[in-house]
């Protein structure tokens, strides 16, 4: 799972920053995106199913974001519990970002200087929710950090 996300902290070059005119480019950049939705999805699955259920539950372990920019992705249904979920310096770009039913509870989320870039899809945050949070220095709806 560290490995993972770091994958999703490598260098992003934005679509609207490819080379206009250049398919192979282009080409990379899809394929590249879709392996990044993907390490998303298998990190939702992972933690969406407890210890209980399976020996494959990644709840409990801690997830570095860190600087990562998501251009879109589905975390909807994830539990995030009794582990350390850093959002820091996340960029949230031009893509949906789904966290609908996302549970973090008992542990620590830090949201510190994460934004959002583009707001064509956005982030969905239905049901969505945030439980005794040690920390949380940035909240949704927020214009500064706490």
């Amino acid at each position: 799972m560290h490995v993972l996300c770091a994958y999703l902290r490598l260098p992003y070059t934005a679509e609207t920053d490819l080379p206009p005119d250049d398919m192979a480019a282009r080409h990379a950049y899809l394929a590249l995106r879709e392996v990044r939705h993907t390490v998303i999805r298998l990190i939702r699955d992972r933690t969406a199913v407890g210890p209980e259920e399976t020996h494959v539950s990644w709840r409990g372990h801690d997830f570095d974001f860190t600087g990562v920019v998501f251009d879109g992705g589905d975390f909807s249904g994830a539990a995030f519990t009794d582990g350390t979920v850093h959002f820091v310096d996340v960029v949230f770009a031009d893509g949906r970002v789904d966290f609908s039913g996302t549970r973090f509870s008992g542990g620590t989320v830090d949201y510190t200087a994460a934004g959002v870039l583009h707001q064509r899809h956005g982030l969905l945050l239905q049901r969505a929710l945030l439980r005794r949070p040690r920390r949380r220095r940035w909240s949704p709806g927020s214009t500064r950090p706490r």
